[in-house]
């Protein structure tokens, strides 16, 4: 399994360019850090991917299937989508969510296989206490890992992330990376973060992918990427790079 994404390119308008000439690969088990000011097109790009907005360049191939030409109910089988938290949820349980996941491989009705994986994926992210309750009755990080459940119950090979840890304190970000590192690990699943917090995209991701003004800066490691070179031509900051734990550590200092 392996993903290609070659120039991708995708413009509103004709005068307003949300991503240009992107390119990147990923293999099994790996995670990807979409990283970038707001406005630099990762929501954009992982819109693309899903088959939510159809690039006018560029292809993107999961092994040789062209995934832009895919109907959304077969992509489905492929990809999962896990959004912010900040996302409407209807007024269901935590099992009944973790079901929707397998709406692409369901017909006339919920088979027992069907349940028996939401039941699996279910215990595996420690849900089972959660599993009758209402969203609304939850916590945002509890939402957030029924939100990931849920996609992994369409056992897909490429999960992606919109800023998953936007809205969560420190305790479930930190549960939540160790989640998605958990899941690529042991599922060899392609994971795609976007994220804006760097300091936990160097802790994580395999490899970073800087985006500004819809362009790729640059990709690699985040020892290679997180320079203050880079942070000052990406945000406009001076910021400090220290070493912890073998690991980049930004600390931002001015506004340039």
């Amino acid at each position: 399994m392996h993903l290609h994404a070659e120039n991708l390119t995708y413009t509103y308008t004709r005068h307003t360019t949300a991503i240009s000439d992107i390119s990147f690969e990923a293999c099994p088990g790996e995670i990807i850090g979409l990283v970038g000011p707001n406005g630099s097109g990762k929501s954009t790009l992982i819109k693309c991917l899903l088959g939510i907005l159809k690039p006018q360049q560029g292809t993107v191939y999961l092994n040789s299937q062209n995934l832009l030409k895919m109907l959304p109910v077969k992509l489905a089988h492929l990809l999962a989508y896990v959004p912010q938290n900040t996302e409407r949820l209807p007024a269901i349980t935590v099992f009944e969510t973790v079901l929707t996941g397998r709406k692409p491989h369901m017909h006339w009705f919920v088979a027992e296989q069907d349940r028996e994986i939401c039941a699996r994926v279910i215990i595996e992210m420690n849900l089972q206490e959660l599993a009758e309750r209402q969203l609304d009755e939850l916590s945002g990080g509890e939402r957030q890992r029924v939100l990931v459940a849920r996609a992994l119950a369409q056992q897909p090979q490429v999960i992606l992330f919109d800023e998953p840890t936007a809205s969560l304190d420190i305790r479930y970000q930190l549960e939540l990376w160790e989640l998605i590192q958990k899941n690529a690990t042991d599922k060899k699943l392609i994971s795609i973060v976007a994220v804006h917090d760097l300091n936990l995209a160097a802790r994580y991701c395999h490899r970073l992918l800087f985006l500004k003004n819809g362009r790729l800066y640059q990709s690699g490691t985040p020892q290679e990427t997180l320079t203050t070179q880079a942070l000052r031509d990406i945000y406009d900051v001076n910021a400090t790079i220290s070493n912890l734990n073998g690991m980049p550590h930004v600390l931002p200092d001015t506004v340039i």
